[in-house]
Parts: structure tokens; C-alpha cells; sequence
């Protein structure tokens, strides 16, 4: 696999080369690249821009995670959406994050497939790449302690020194995650900067969103403030005028408020909360596709 750097720690392995391996790979690292299929074959046959430390960095023969943290920008784009799908869900359940605190980016990247978006070396393909970058360093760091990592390794090992705990604080986590997210895109946003890549406007566009979205994920609860603000302000449009002595337009009316405030609020909690699904009716199990987020990318991109 392509790699720029290897994580402090890591150490090349036994295989040696020049051009190409003296050893086949023990991976087909992108099944979908046909150059990638030839074993023998060293970083494509790009040494001048890349390395290959660890031999590795992507899937197992047989689909699993492969316990390498030195994926990096580069090596990321370089993949195929599909293939980063595979990619992601095994890290989340190789570290043992299966409760969904990740629905959101994965949705995002089931999103891009379905809009036909991030091709290799594109805008978007870039900031995800950064993206998909600063949380497998962040967990390395948290994990291994290793330093001087690339991307928002420093706002994800926070995050997931919290995740960890037994008594994690939901409210904390979900700022954390904003904050996180916030960052590692920024990174990616940077890098795509120096290559003199801009986004056009569906990207754009989406990109402002998302930004207004983390933003607000950032902020202790602000998802269930920005809802009740808004569900306060629809509830003083639909909430009738009535005279002082009129205590049953009264308490109609302050009713339809309290209701619009609290109903905001809570829809607010859910689209922000990286962890939501839509469901089908009041079937607690019956989940449609993917989060909110997976919806809102789709109607942009595509």
C-alpha cells in the first residue's frame, strides 16, 4: 500500500525492494485499481512520490482492518469511495467503536458514493481523505501515545480519551466530536489549498453547511439550543393573539408555544447528534439508510 509516513512505533517490514517488492504484497490493497492486483508492484510504480514503510495500510486479504495507524492524506485519496466504506467500518469495529458514534461520516461517505462523488485527487476527495486521516492518528495517539502526528490527531485523541471512559459524558462527547470533526476538516481543506484545488459549488455549498453543523456540534448542547430557539420562534407565529381575560386562548396559545419549543429542541438533539439514523415510524429497530446528514449531502451532490 501507499503510505507517506510511519507512525513512531511502526517498523518497516521484512520485504525488501528497489523498483518493485522481491516479495508479492500479502494484500490486493484496492481491488478496484486493476495496477493493484500485481503484487510484485511498489506504490504503483510511483516511488518519486510515494513510500510504502510498513508494507501495509489498508485491508487484509480477507477484509479486516490490517492494525496499521499510517494511512495518510495521499494514500487515502488514492482509494475509492467503496473502498474507503470498507476501509472505515473495519477500523470503527477493530478499535471497538460499534455504537454508532460514526454514523454521521460514514453516511457521508455512503453519500458520496451514491452521488458519484470523490474521485481520486478531487476537492472533496481530499478533505475527506484529511478527514478519514485525523481519526485514525487521533486514535493512534490516544492509544499508543505516539506524537507529532499529522491532521487533528490532538482534538481526536481528546475525543476518544472521553469515548472510552465508563462514565463518558454524552454532552462533552458530542462537543468533542464537533470540535474534532471541525478540525480534521480544516486539515483537509488545507491540503487541498496547497494543490490549488478549489471546490465548485455543490461542494461549497455543502461545505457551508457542514461547517454551520459542526459548528453548532461544537458547542455543549447546542443543537438542543439552536432547535428550541428556532421551535420558540415557529411557536410564536402559529400561537393565536388573545385578550388577557381569555384564559382559553391563553392556554391554547401557551400551549402551541411550549410545544413548538420543546418539539425544536428535540429535533435539534437528533440531526446534530452524530450518532442518529432515520427510522421508520415508531419502529425502534427499523432503521431507513442513514443519518440526516447522508439526506442533505445527497441533495447537494447529486
Amino acid at each position: 500500500m501507499i503510505t507517506q509516513t510511519l507512525a513512531p512505533g511502526l517498523t518497516p517490514n521484512s520485504r525488501s525492494y528497489l523498483n518493485r517488492w522481491a516479495q508479492p504484497d500479502t494484500i490486493i490493497p484496492d481491488p478496484t485499481i486493476p495496477g493493484d492486483w500485481d503484487r510484485y508492484s511498489y506504490v504503483r510504480s510511483n516511488p518519486v512520490a510515494y513510500i510504502d514503510p510498513s508494507g501495509h495500510c489498508g485491508l487484509t486479504a480477507d477484509g479486516k482492518f490490517d492494525g496499521q495507524y499510517d494511512c495518510d492524506v495521499k494514500t487515502i485519496d488514492s482509494w475509492s469511495v467503496e473502498y474507503r466504506i470498507r476501509w472505515f467500518n473495519q477500523f470503527l469495529k477493530a478499535i471497538g467503536v460499534t455504537d454508532g458514534w460514526f454514523n454521521n461520516i460514514s453516511g457521508i461517505l455512503h453519500a458520496f458514493q451514491d452521488a458519484g462523488v470523490g474521485e481520486p485527487g478531487s476537492w472533496i476527495s481530499i478533505v475527506d481523505a484529511g478527514i478519514l486521516t485525523s481519526i485514525q492518528n487521533g486514535y493512534a495517539q490516544f492509544k499508543f501515545g505516539y506524537e507529532n502526528l499529522a491532521g487533528a490527531a490532538n482534538e481526536w485523541a481528546a475525543f476518544f480519551g472521553e469515548y472510552y471512559k465508563i462514565d463518558q459524558n454524552k454532552t462533552l462527547l458530542q462537543s468533542l466530536w464537533g470540535k474534532a470533526e471541525a478540525a480534521g476538516t480544516s486539515y483537509g481543506k488545507g491540503i487541498a489549498n496547497q494543490m490549488g484545488l478549489q471546490p465548485n459549488l455543490r461542494e461549497s455549498i455543502f461545505l457551508g453547511i457542514g461547517d454551520i453543523y459542526r459548528g453548532v456540534l461544537a458547542i455543549p448542547g447546542g443543537g438542543g439550543q439552536v432547535g428550541s430557539a428556532f421551535g420558540n420562534w415557529v411557536g410564536d407565529q402559529l400561537a393565536p393573539s388573545c385578550d388577557p381575560w381569555d384564559v382559553v386562548c391563553t392556554t391554547g396559545a401557551q400551549f402551541i408555544q411550549n410545544t413548538s419549543t420543546s418539539a425544536g429542541e428535540a429535533v435539534g438533539n437528533w440531526v446534530t447528534d452524530p450518532r442518529s439514523q432515520v427510522r421508520f415510524g415508531y419502529c425502534p429497530v427499523c432503521y431507513v439508510g442513514y443519518g440526516p446528514v447522508y439526506y442533505v449531502a445527497i441533495f447537494i451532490l447529486k
